[in-house]
């Protein structure tokens, strides 16, 4: 080849950088993106992450490199909740020597998968209306579904149709959902739950607490921020809050009269 020719494809060769790869963070905060808003869609959430202004993939690219990734995160991050949606719960039974049923009462929220926990006995229907309203009571706001555990859902009520607690729409079993939260809380606990678990109601109240201070506080493997972390920044702002309480009315004693 011509010395000149040679020397002009070598300056050609200069001026073509590759594209930058996407990095992960990119595809963490498309995830986020698309959970946090309810109008957001990939093509939405590549413009807004300004992938083509820093030479990234187009957004067919994008997006296929994006559900590669998200088929490999964990189960929780590929739940299709978004911000504030669904309040989704378990019955997990415990065995129990103190001669009544106990079972845990668990709760996954939206799209932080915070978790909520909480001793009670017996498995059924009022109990888990409860079980509703104290989890709405603790995040200060009410979700927009609370979806019914299988436990709860065997005993003929889901047929019944609709309800609602405390303003909180009621959505039928969903059992994809409730394996995840499941599997989150086995590999929290273990095999087996501490001794004398449930006989002695402030000690496991305390090993619930510790529960959830772990599985929320621990990172998502492959996505970085915990569960609580994210519960603050999308799911909170997302719930509609609680009705005002009532102002307590004073009577007037005899004496101030």
């Amino acid at each position: 080849m011509p010395e000149a020719e040679l020397l002009a494809l070598v300056k050609r060769a200069r001026r073509v950088e590759p594209p930058a790869p996407p990095v992960a963070e990119d595809f963490a905060a498309a995830l986020w993106e698309l959970k946090a808003d309810p109008r957001a869609s990939l093509g939405t959430v590549w413009l807004r992450l300004g992938v083509r202004e820093r030479g990234g993939p187009s957004l067919a690219e994008f997006s296929r490199r994006y559900r590669s990734w998200l088929a490999r995160q964990p189960a929780v991050a590929r739940l299709p909740d978004r911000a504030g949606e669904r309040l989704v719960t378990s019955v997990i039974p415990v065995p129990s020597g103190v001669g009544r049923a106990l079972a845990v009462y668990a709760a996954q929220v939206g799209a932080s998968g915070l978790i909520l926990l909480e001793l009670g006995e017996g498995i059924g229907e009022d109990r888990w209306r409860v079980f509703v309203r104290r989890a709405i009571g603790r995040l200060g706001g009410r979700p927009l579904r609370a979806v019914v555990p299988l436990a709860v859902a065997g005993s003929g009520w889901a047929q019944r149709g609709a309800g609602e607690v405390m303003g909180c729409q009621i959505a039928p079993p969903d059992s994809r959902a409730e394996q995840v939260l499941q599997a989150r809380l086995e590999a929290v606990r273990g095999q087996t739950w501490p001794a004398g678990f449930g006989t002695d109601r402030d000690r496991s109240d305390a090993i619930l607490r510790s529960w959830e201070d772990e599985v929320n506080g621990s990172p998502l493997p492959g996505l970085g921020p915990s569960s609580r972390e994210l519960f603050e920044c999308l799911d909170r702002k997302r719930l509609r809050p609680l009705p005002p309480k009532p102002a307590s009315v004073r009577i007037p004693m005899e004496k101030d009269q």
